[in-house]
């Protein structure tokens, strides 16, 4: 567990938790020379985009790698024509809530290797790494499943969309691209469609911020 609220720009850092980013954009915050994008990244630039598709379906192949790594490999992959199977394109591997607070947007993303993030929208994250922990990767879990029925009714979008203060969106993260999917925060009834995923995201954010609030009382 972390609470970073220090020297973060928090605009940008609540745009990675969309894992949208172009290769581009990846390499721009990704530096080790070792790096996988890094080297695709080296490998399009010198017309060797063949190589460079190698090199981004290695990462794929990593038992080690996190999610977000992969969607960031598929992301890249279609950028260079690729396409992934169509048995797991649409399998989503993380959910990004934005749900509109007293004038601005928290944002809640959880990722199917168990991993967690909490953006406030004033200031302030909650940062959760510890996919092996039970209790919130079974919140991580339920809140996936739960967003499932999401996916044939969330249009493909090629990228994130900007915040709205009177939106409650959600953006489903697969290796086929983003879905996203919204509601006037007014008009989302205990039997709307995205009402069981806004229900599993806000047990996992009361879970998070249970947990913060513990390790904040532990460090005291």
């Amino acid at each position: 567990m972390q609470n970073t609220n220090q020297g973060v720009n928090w605009d940008e850092y609540k745009q990675i938790l969309f894992v949208d980013q172009s290769l581009e954009e990846i390499v721009k915050f990704n530096k080790a020379p070792d790096d996988p994008f890094i080297q695709a990244h080296q490998f399009v630039n010198v017309g060797k985009p063949a190589e460079a598709i190698g090199v981004l379906k290695q990462a794929l192949a990593d038992p080690t790698a996190e999610v977000r790594t992969k969607l960031w490999a598929w992301n890249a992959l279609r950028e260079l024509g690729e396409k992934p199977p169509l048995n797991v394109a649409n399998e989503i591997q993380g959910v990004v809530m934005e749900v509109p607070v007293d004038g601005w947007v928290d944002t809640l993303a959880a990722y199917s290797d168990g991993r967690a993030r909490y953006v406030n929208g004033k200031s302030g994250a909650i940062v959760w790494e510890i996919p092996e922990e039970t209790r919130i990767s079974s919140l991580v879990g339920n809140f996936i499943k739960a967003a499932k029925p999401l996916v044939e009714k969330a249009p493909l979008f090629p990228k994130h969309q900007p915040a709205k203060s009177d939106v409650v969106r959600i953006s489903l993260l697969t290796f086929g691209g983003i879905r996203i999917i919204e509601v006037n925060q007014s008009d989302l009834t205990e039997r709307h469609i995205m009402s069981p995923t806004y229900d599993a995201g806000t047990r996992l954010f009361l879970a998070l911020l249970e947990e913060d609030q513990k390790s904040n009382g532990n460090a005291k």
